[in-house]
């Protein structure tokens, strides 16, 4: 019996170099998979809590959003569920599985946890929360500052909605606002939903709508805090608020924000903040445009209390 020649041993050989490679490519993407899901489950309190967290860290990979067959039916068959995240030590939050934006901000909020409370060296008066979303920062920070009086602005009105029912089932007395945030105050178009929506100059782009918008500066000088957290994810109008607010804020103050403008809009934004006795640390960045970040100021005496 003639052997195979030579050309059909090299196919058989690239062959089967192609199943090796296609094998450790599916482990490795397996174990991805399997190391995200177990992510999200640990992001949870309870054990009932645990297959929620499952279904959530699947749909966070295939969003059923789609007009599908699969996407519709899920959809029908799990439109809401509620879980207790362990942040939240005890609260809890109704999460929509089939929405993309939810399930980004809490992969934020309560997995990769953006937002690190710790780092606020003293026990904020006020908190202030722009781009309240859904209330997730809010509960968090409620949660760490149970004697602070919370202020949200949230602009979008189903987003609003959905807060405000966060807020309720939690019994959290939070001063809410349907509005928008600004270095001015009147009304403006806002473009865009979930998350990402922004004050827009067209009143007549397609799907935009008209909102309040208040000003953070009055804001803030009607408040009077002597310590003040405040966060700021206003898709890109901080550009506009923070360099007539900074001068407005107490000494003792600590800012969650994210720039819009890339990094030479951050690093602007940032010396601007150094300039008035912050201590600025940026987290991480996003599509080389979204850089999340940290300023703090402490005032002698709080940072005295604080080394003592």
């Amino acid at each position: 019996m003639n052997p195979l020649p030579p050309r059909a041993e090299i196919d058989l050989g690239t062959l089967e170099q192609f199943r090796s490679a296609w094998r450790l490519s599916f482990m490795r993407r397996l174990l991805r998979k399997l190391k995200e899901a177990r992510s999200w489950m640990l992001s949870a309190r309870n054990a009932t809590d645990l297959p929620g967290a499952l279904l959530l860290s699947i749909c966070r990979t295939r969003p059923p959003s789609g007009p599908g067959f699969y996407s519709r039916c899920f959809r029908r068959l799990v439109p809401q569920l509620s879980i207790h995240p362990r942040s939240l030590q005890g609260f809890s939050i109704a999460i929509h599985p089939s929405d993309i934006a939810e399930l980004i901000i809490y992969e934020e909020c309560f997995i990769r946890r953006v937002y690190d409370l710790a780092l606020l060296p003293f026990k904020p008066d006020i908190v202030v929360d722009c781009g309240g979303f859904k209330g997730y920062f809010t509960l968090l920070a409620r949660v760490r500052f149970p004697t602070a009086a919370f202020v949200v602005f949230e602009p979008h009105p189903v987003n609003y909605g959905l807060m405000c029912s966060n807020f309720k089932r939690n019994g959290v007395d939070v001063d809410a606002h349907c509005e928008a945030v600004s270095n001015r105050t009147g009304e403006m178009s806002f473009s865009g939903a979930g998350f990402g929506g922004s004050l827009t100059c067209s009143a007549a782009e397609e799907g935009s709508i008209r909102v309040h918008v208040a000003n953070l500066c009055d804001v803030i000088t009607g408040l009077s805090p002597r310590r003040l957290l405040l966060k700021l994810d206003v898709e890109g109008e901080e550009i506009n608020i923070l360099p007539e607010l900074v001068p407005l804020l107490p000494p003792s103050c600590g800012i969650f924000f994210e720039s819009h403008h890339g990094t030479e809009g951050f690093e602007n934004l940032a010396g601007l903040l150094r300039r008035a006795g912050f201590v600025v640390t940026r987290g991480g960045i996003r599509d080389e445009t979204f850089v999340d970040a940290f300023a703090i100021r402490v005032e002698a005496e709080a940072r005295l209390r604080v080394s003592t």
